[in-house]
């Protein structure tokens, strides 16, 4: 707000707006002689321009000189190789763009080694191998020269054949072909006039000879290849492979053989086919194929007859028979030849039979005492045995058994059993073995046999049959009233007893009415007090239910 001219304020609105300078940063190169916005020399330089907006553009400019690169290059290469596109000797400098763009100067210093080259004439033998060639032909080789440069190598090789031969012989046992005896194929390696190998396959046949040897036989008077006196005869033929067979010949000449045969022989019988006394002459092959002459001097003994008439007992055996009948046997007789038994044999039966006895304790029958089965051998009318079993018993004395006297329940049925004897009688005149009591009293049984009689009585009294549980027990190992148990347990099943203590813990329980509760609870004596106990049982077909409470005291 200003004064106006006029003395009243003049109100001036002013919107300015403020332009920002610039400022830019230049990194710039260049090389030795060139410039660079006037400059030349490496360092900063700050400039103020007039920017578009015409306020202030102020420049700052980071300025490198750029160095020319020199390089020396030494370079050996061979002969045909290039080397920066140079291929002779020589001193080469060239410029290039460095790579900081100014000039990198090269001078190259090329050295050139120059090849060598070789020609090799060469001849082998077939099989034969020179510098890895096994072929004729031209090989041209590059190696390496000593001067690290290819050295080209000619080789003119030539292969001279090796020659091969083969021969097919066939000798006879003990000859000898090119030195060799036995069958097979050699292989010999010779020098041919071309210096190479000559190889000679021999496939060698050595035919054998063939050995026989004949064990002949002939007799006296004969002959066998113009042999007739006994030896060995040596002789060689050809045989038919070609080869020398030799055959040894082993001869023999048999005699002719005369025998002389005593012999005797009994009537019936025949030797060589004759039957009587004489001399008979024949004329065999001998063993050895000759003759062989017999002369038999026969003699034929006569035989001799009997008849025995026996009577024996079974089992007995005479002349080795054991039953009745006629046995005709032939034996030899004195003369050696047979004599000729006739045996009329009877075999007389054993006789048998049982005997049933009776006796009583302390009595004897046949000497025996014991009862039991005997069988005793007599002799009977025949003179043969008669074997008598005898089945004896003996009667014991009567010793009847009722037992001790009883006192029982009535609901138990009892059933008296003296023992096994022939005969019963009770005190109420039943004659049976056994007898039921139904109630209390004195009872007696006699029993009898037919050797003696004997009795016994038994009392049988009554006693309570209800079913209780003691209502205290004092289980101090006194064995006195030490277990609680149920007491008059007749003719009950489906039995089950539990004792609880105050807390109501189960500290026992039993299906069995013989066991009862010790006082202990888990292996420890329990305490004294009241315990509470249930009972279940059946009594007949009827289901019981008891409880009530014991007191254990110690």
């Amino acid at each position: 707000t200003f004064i106006a001219a006029n003395g009243c304020d003049s109100i001036r609105t002013l919107n300015l707006t403020v332009k920002p300078k610039t400022y830019s940063t230049i990194n710039g190169a260049i090389c030795p002689g060139g410039n660079y916005g006037g400059y030349t020399i490496a360092g900063t330089y700050v400039n103020t321009f007039t920017g578009a907006n015409g306020c202030d553009s102020i420049r700052t400019l980071n300025l490198i000189v750029n160095p020319v690169v020199n390089s020396t290059v030494n370079q050996t290469i061979c002969q045909g190789q290039t080397f920066a596109g140079y291929t002779t000797s020589g001193q080469y400098v060239n410029t290039f763009t460095g790579s900081n763009g100014c000039d990198s100067i090269r001078t190259l210093n090329l050295t050139v080694k120059p090849r060598s080259f070789s020609t090799i004439a060469q001849v082998i033998c077939d099989g034969q191998s020179y510098l890895g060639h096994t072929t004729t032909g031209t090989f041209i080789d590059i190696l390496v020269a000593a001067n690290g440069c290819d050295s080209i190598r000619t080789l003119n090789l030539t292969v001279k054949p090796r020659s091969f031969t083969t021969i097919n012989q066939v000798i006879c046992e003990g000859q000898v072909f090119l030195g060799y005896t036995v069958s097979g194929t050699y292989v010999t390696t010779f020098i041919a006039a071309n210096g190479c190998d000559s190889i000679r396959t021999v496939n060698l046949t050595v035919k054998p000879k063939s050995y026989s040897t004949i064990n002949a036989a002939i007799c006296t008077g004969g002959n066998y290849g113009g042999y007739t006196t006994a030896g060995t005869y040596v002789n060689t033929f050809t045989g038919a492979n070609g080869c020398d067979s030799v055959r040894t010949l082993i001869l023999i000449v048999n005699p002719v053989v005369n025998t002389t045969v005593n012999q005797t022989i009994c009537q019936g019988q025949t030797y060589a086919g004759y039957t009587s006394s004489g001399q008979y002459v024949n004329t065999f092959t001998g063993f050895n194929g000759c003759d062989s002459i017999r002369t038999l001097n026969l003699t034929v003994k006569p035989r001799s007859f009997s008849t025995l008439s026996q009577a024996i007992c079974a089992g007995q055996s005479y002349l080795g028979h054991t039953t009745t009948g006629i046995f005709i046997d032939t034996l030899a007789s004195a003369n050696g030849c047979d004599s000729i038994r006739t045996l009329n044999l009877i075999v007389n039966n054993r006789s048998y039979f049982t005997l049933a006895k009776t006796i009583c304790e302390g009595q004897s029958f046949a000497g025996y005492t014991i009862t039991g089965n005997y069988i005793d051998t007599l002799i009977s009318a025949t003179g043969c045995d008669s074997v008598r079993t005898l089945n004896l018993i003996v009667l014991k004395a009567l010793k009847p058994d009722l037992g001790p006297n009883k006192s029982t329940c009535f609901e138990d049925k009892i059933i008296l059993t003296p023992g096994v004897f022939n005969n019963y009688l009770w005190q109420d005149g039943s004659v049976q073995s056994t007898y039921t009591v139904t109630k209390p009293g004195m009872y007696s049984v006699t029993v009898t046999n037919s050797c003696s009689s004997a009795t016994d009585q038994i009392l049988i009294t009554e006693k309570s049959c209800e079913i209780f549980f003691p209502n205290v027990f004092t289980p101090n190992s006194d064995s006195k009233n030490d277990f609680f148990r149920i007491l008059n347990a007749y003719n009950i099943s489906d039995y089950s007893l539990s004792v609880y203590n105050r807390w109501g813990e189960k500290v026992f329980e039993t299906n069995n009415v013989n066991n009862g509760w010790n006082g202990n609870y888990k292996g420890l004596p329990a305490g004294m007090g009241t315990y509470v106990w249930i009972c279940t049982f059946k009594k007949g077909t009827a289901v019981k239910s008891m409880k009530g409470s014991v007191l254990l005291l110690r």
